[in-house]
């Protein structure tokens, strides 16, 4: 398209340099090769000149970039192919089922969360935020990842109505990575933190902090205090009442592992230690709330010293006696893994890796896995009969493979249809070595259904539903 026009501006400026020409010399032989001479020289000048003048209307006739809609899903940030964080982001428009490119964030990173907020007596409309994450390179040698720390303060609000990131007046007060977050809703009760966003946990500078605080939309730096032990891989989860149950995580630099638990009281601003413990010490667990209130807890890493080993055990916090109970296995050891909530109010448990970890922290974060791997199998929790059923109907032994790829640090997001988008991942590439990957699928129906693949490859990224 672009030649053709270049070729009709150039024929029309060679146009009017002849006939101008020809109307002053008369038209006459040696004239003519004069002006042909002369034209040669100014045929280019003219021809920029017309392009300058006609490009203006020729971009405004492009097709506008497509925008998000409320539902459609936002896939920011994380680690590429080659392991370098990444500034990208697209959507995943639920009405056309594909991957769009939209605007970049201002800093590439992973490891970071993205959460969006509904209005509150201060805003006056729903607000979707992507905040920390590390901006340090992701070294892969086979099934170990390696990343220095080089964390991340920003604070950045993408703008849906632009397709695009600005940057948030307020930034974290502390810089950090693999950490956790919590948003309440904008009708909170407590108006001290209606519509934020609560932090907490994760590593700051290659250690392990209990710092708490919370995203606030009317661009004020909030601290919350402190959780009462260090927590890296712990999770979070908003209860009916209010109250923010915090469990596990990896608690010091030796890399222990925790069964404690604790309560974030959004009143008074405190972190409330639990009497009660997990069943089994858990990091890079999951903790689902349960439709009757109650949360499951799957899976993760135990142990001790930095030589840890993934769990199929799973338990239930009751919130009314604030009492952990066993509710049986998983058909495999799973850690890194995603839970999603079901319209059902079934729980999918899928991906992640299963066998043993060594887990180093100094000056940065190392994992190596000395035995399984990233699996490619999911199972669904009933909590009418408390018990696992392997996706495809498989019994007996570890769930047989039912996802289209296998993915470790993937994300699992629930749309408003009911389906789970299921997206990116470390993958292991064909020299046998982690890999983030463009990979995606949805699980509807009962079953994984492979979508087109994303625009970039990406792992440890961030996924939220847009409002």
């Amino acid at each position: 398209m672009e030649e053709a026009q270049q070729s009709s501006y150039r024929s029309r400026a060679t146009s009017v340099l002849g006939r101008n020409c020809f109307d002053v010399f008369g038209g006459a032989s040696m004239k003519a090769l004069f002006c042909a001479t002369v034209n040669r020289s100014l045929v280019s000048i003219l021809t920029l000149a017309l392009m300058a003048q006609l490009s203006p209307l020729v971009a405004s006739a492009k097709t506008p970039p497509v925008l998000p809609v409320s539902g459609d899903v936002l896939i920011s940030g994380g680690i590429s192919s080659r392991g370098a964080p990444t500034a990208s982001a697209e959507f995943y428009s639920v009405s056309r089922n594909q991957f769009i490119k939209t605007g970049a964030m201002h800093v590439a990173r992973s490891a970071l969360q993205a959460q969006t907020v509904g209005i509150t007596p201060e805003t006056t409309v729903p607000q979707t935020f992507v905040f920390g994450g590390s901006k340090a390179l992701v070294k892969s040698t086979g099934l170990s990842l390696s990343q220095n720390a080089n964390d991340a303060l920003i604070i950045e609000k993408y703008i849906e109505s632009r397709g695009a990131f600005t940057i948030y007046k307020a930034h974290l007060v502390k810089m950090r990575s693999q950490f956790e977050s919590v948003p309440f809703p904008g009708n909170f009760p407590a108006e001290d933190l209606d519509g934020h966003i609560l932090v907490i946990g994760g590593m700051s500078k290659g250690i392990i902090t209990a710092f708490g605080e919370a995203v606030d939309p009317t661009n004020i730096e909030d601290i919350t205090g402190e959780l009462n032990s260090p927590r890296l891989f712990a999770t979070g989860t908003l209860l009916n009442d209010g109250t923010i149950l915090v469990t596990g995580g990896i608690i010091d630099q030796a890399g222990d592992v925790t069964d404690s638990a604790e309560l974030f009281d959004p009143v008074s601003f405190d972190y409330v230690a639990l009497s009660s413990t997990m069943t089994t010490a858990r990091a890079g667990h999951t903790a689902t709330l349960l439709n009757d209130g109650n949360v499951l807890i799957t899976g993760g890493l135990s142990g001790s010293g930095g030589s840890l080993k993934a769990v199929a055990s799973a338990e239930i916090y009751n919130p009314t006696t604030q009492v952990f109970s066993s509710v049986g296995n998983l058909s495999d050891n799973r850690t890194f893994h995603t839970a999603s909530l079901l319209n059902d109010g079934t729980v999918l448990i899928a991906g992640g890796a299963n066998g043993n970890a060594l887990v180093a922290i100094s000056r940065g974060l190392k994992i190596s896995f000395t035995s399984g791997g990233p699996v490619n199998n999911a199972e669904i929790y009933n909590p009418l009969s408390h018990s696992f059923a392997c996706v495809g109907g498989s019994v007996g032994g570890p769930c047989q493979p039912s996802m289209n790829s296998q993915r470790l640090f993937d994300t699992a997001t629930t749309l408003a249809n009911g389906a789970v988008l299921i997206a990116g991942g470390f993958g292991i590439s064909a020299k046998g070595a982690f890999q983030a990957q463009n990979t995606a699928e949805l699980f509807q129906g009962g079953q994984f259904v492979a979508i087109g693949n994303m625009i970039h490859a990406r792992a440890w990224h961030a996924a939220t539903v847009l409002p």
